[in-house]
């Protein structure tokens, strides 16, 4: 069966709602937790977030979950739980690097081989993971599409 555009976008986003949900929480609370000032931090976009956004991807990912077996829903728990950590981690080290917060148009200081050495490694291990969750996803390509319809 080809898939349009327009599908393959659609079956990204469901097949990977339970991901991005977990990313998007994380990233929203520490942003709200760095102290940086910044637009689109604001609290009201965290509190429109959270009332609106979240609570429509995880009725999607609910609806999506029917169709999963028993092993395919640990595999996803997984993934997410590998995701969340490596985001913490990155998170984690990220933060602390010096520079970190200023705005466009100002210099940073260059980041040494090793924080580049451990972005890639990084950077490859989510590739890795979301590898995994789109081979779930193409498993079910049908059962996304009658989601998103």
């Amino acid at each position: 069966m080809k898939t349009t555009t327009k599908k393959r976008i659609g079956i990204v986003a469901v097949s990977s709602l339970g991901l991005v949900s977990i990313v998007l929480l994380s990233s929203f609370i520490a942003f709200k937790g760095s102290g940086l000032n910044r637009p689109f931090q604001s609290e009201e976009l965290i509190e429109y977030a959270k009332n609106n956004i979240l609570p429509t991807l995880k009725e999607k990912r609910e609806n999506f979950d029917l169709y999963l077996n028993n092993e395919e829903k640990q595999k996803v728990a997984e993934l997410q739980q590998r995701l969340s950590d490596l985001h913490a981690e990155r998170n984690e080290y990220f933060w602390q690097r010096p520079g970190y917060g200023r705005y466009r148009g100002e210099s940073r200081p260059e980041i040494t081989d090793e924080q580049r050495e451990q972005f890639q490694a990084h950077m490859k291990e989510r590739r890795l993971i979301m590898t995994e969750a789109w081979a779930i996803a193409d498993t079910h390509e049908i059962e996304i599409e009658s989601i998103l319809s």
